[in-house]
C-alpha cells in the first residue's frame, strides 16, 4: 500500500471520529444561541413596560359573548392598555350597503362629537385600497374571517352594533388615557339629519 492510500485513510478515519465531536458542538452552540435569543426576547418585554406597545392580541369580541364575558374582555384590555395612544391605531371597517353599519354610524358620529381627540380612520369596505387593508389586518389579528361593522385596535377585534356600542367607549378612553363625558351623551342623529346641519 503506497504511503498516501495510508495517509488517506488515517484522514477518513479521523473524520469519523471527529464527527460526533464536531455535531456535538453544533448542537451546543444552536442551543445557546436559542438561550441568548430567548434572553433578549425576554428582556425586550420588560422593557416594553415602560415605553407603550401592543402587547396582547384579545382575540374577538361579538355578540356571542356574555355580559360577563364582555366585562372580563373590557377589564383586560384596560389594564394592559393604558394611555398607549401613540402606539395604537383605531380601524372602522363598514359598508353603505350594510344594515348593521347603518344602524351603527350614527352612534359613530355621535362618538366623534364627544371624544373629538380620539382618531379613528373609517373604511368603506368597498371604496379603493380599503379591502387589501382589511385583508392585512384579518392577517395581522390572526382573524380568518369577521363581518362588518368591525373596529380593530390594539390587538383588540370588536364586531357588530351592540358590542361596540358597549365596548368601545371604555377601551378608546383607556387608550386616549381620557376620563368618561357622561354628561355629555352620545347623541344619536339619523344620516339624514347629520347632512342637514
Amino acid at each position: 500500500m503506497s504511503m498516501s492510500k495510508k495517509n488517506k485513510k488515517k484522514q477518513i478515519s479521523s473524520r469519523k471520529q471527529k464527527a460526533p465531536y464536531i455535531i456535538g458542538v453544533g448542537l451546543v452552540l444552536i442551543v445557546a444561541g436559542l438561550l441568548i435569543f430567548a434572553s433578549g426576547q425576554w428582556q425586550s418585554s420588560d422593557n416594553a413596560s415602560s415605553s407603550p406597545s401592543i402587547s396582547t392580541y384579545f382575540g374577538i369580541l361579538d355578540s356571542s359573548a356574555s355580559d360577563a364575558e364582555k366585562q372580563e374582555y373590557i377589564r383586560a384590555f384596560v389594564e394592559q392598555n393604558q394611555g398607549i395612544s401613540d402606539a395604537c391605531e383605531i380601524l372602522h371597517f363598514y359598508s353603505h350597503q350594510c344594515g348593521a353599519c347603518q344602524h351603527l354610524e350614527p352612534w359613530l358620529i355621535g362618538f366623534k362629537v364627544k371624544y373629538p381627540e380620539i382618531q379613528i380612520a373609517f373604511h368603506e369596505l368597498y371604496e379603493v385600497g380599503s379591502r387589501p387593508l382589511f385583508d392585512a389586518k384579518k392577517k395581522e389579528y390572526g382573524v380568518d374571517s369577521v363581518s362588518i361593522p368591525v373596529i380593530f385596535m390594539c390587538g383588540s377585534v370588536i364586531v357588530g352594533v351592540e358590542p361596540i356600542q358597549t365596548a368601545f367607549e371604555p377601551m378608546a378612553l383607556t387608550v386616549y388615557n381620557l376620563e368618561s363625558r357622561e354628561d355629555a351623551q352620545i347623541p344619536v342623529h339619523s344620516p339624514l339629519e347629520l347632512a342637514f346641519t
